[in-house]
């Protein structure tokens, strides 16, 4: 009964979103269809999600293939329970690249396979930003700038397993976790904001169980069917970002922009706001973020593509469902301040 009032309840809030945001979008066209307003975001809009979808498509694919090809054993065998796994997990996202939605029931099936809370942490933080998909992205957006992806990876490296280490000795152990002992299991499928797709209801052994393919090119229909449902929710959340960076900037006067890019801590407080906000996938990021270099300096820019990743409503809302409240507002809080940090100490760095 509490599944299904769950189910009902997510249904319905999804519902009021894309209603919200349907009204939004009619209004704004109705207001502006006439103005050069309306020109200004459609060439804006359209420019995000040219060059963002093939990205966003390469790692719904990636994600899909792992779903159905990679067991949890073999991804057991990559995190060793040593003291330094935390600094081996970091790169984990280079074997493993997938965005920040779908690695978090990885992240969970890894700690029920008994690795450590703080090595799991720090792939959680880490993988979404320190992969090759992020930075193909971060390069093509950047029109190849290679420091640029480099401070954003090494960067992003540095606060998970900061931030892994941190949570650890204010929470020693697996002090941060829920008892799951006490607090009933949560299906695979409340992970991810890919949940209303009914291949992410199954059980999260369905895979490992689900042996019996007719044939391989069933198991690769497999595969490319959860791409698929990967691809079109992710795409959802993909088009709202764009939309609202698409209104941001042509709305918003560029004069405020350039105002706020001549204090870095005002554009950087903005940009990180923004990423909170925003709810865009690791692998699109960088294509909104670069479109605001024409009036934001370049640490300010980074911090968006820095924090959004390990942090935003979403990701706040999959936190919980394994780790204690207390916690989690540790978690974002030291996040926020590490992000704030060495977004700040890019103003110091040649460019």
């Amino acid at each position: 009964m509490s599944n299904w009032l769950s189910t009902l309840k997510a249904t319905l809030s999804e519902s009021w979103f894309k209603i919200l945001f349907l009204s939004s979008a009619l209004l704004f066209w109705l207001v502006y269809r006439d103005g050069p307003l309306m020109h200004s975001f459609a060439i804006s809009f359209g420019s995000i999600l040219l060059e963002t979808l093939p990205f966003l498509a390469l790692g719904s694919i990636i994600s899909g293939l792992m779903e159905v090809y990679v067991k949890s054993e073999w991804l057991e065998g990559l995190f060793p329970k040593k003291k330094w796994a935390p600094f081996a997990a970091g790169f984990g996202g280079i074997i493993f690249p997938v965005c920040e939605c779908a690695i978090v029931p990885v992240a969970r099936r890894l700690m029920k396979k008994g690795i450590p809370f703080t090595t799991v942490l720090a792939y959680l933080l880490a993988g979404p930003i320190v992969n090759p998909i992020v930075a193909a992205s971060t390069a093509v957006a950047y029109n190849y700038s290679w420091s640029t992806v480099l401070i954003r990876l090494g960067f992003g490296y540095i606060i998970a397993v900061l931030g892994a280490f941190i949570i650890y000795r204010l929470f020693p152990g697996n002090e941060a976790l829920i008892d799951t002992g006490k607090s009933k299991e949560v299906n695979e499928a409340s992970d991810c904001h890919h949940a209303d797709n009914s291949h992410h209801s199954q059980d999260v052994h369905h895979h490992e169980k689900h042996t019996h393919y007719t044939s391989r090119l069933d198991r690769f229909f497999d595969a490319i069917e959860h791409a698929t449902a990967d691809f079109m929710v992710i795409g959802q959340y993909l088009i709202f970002g764009a939309f609202l960076a698409g209104m941001a900037q042509s709305l918003i006067p560029r004069y405020v922009f350039i105002e706020l890019g001549q204090t870095p801590t005002a554009g950087i407080g903005v940009m990180m706001f923004l990423a909170v906000l925003l709810n865009l996938c690791s692998e699109a990021d960088a294509f909104v973020a670069a479109s605001f270099r024409y009036a934001l300096p370049l640490s300010a820019q980074m911090s968006f593509m820095l924090l959004g990743p390990i942090v935003d409503i979403k990701l706040i809302g999959l936190y919980l469902s394994f780790v204690r409240k207390k916690a989690v507002i540790w978690l974002v809080l030291i996040l926020c301040l590490l992000v704030f940090t060495f977004s700040y100490l890019v103003e110091y760095l040649p460019q």
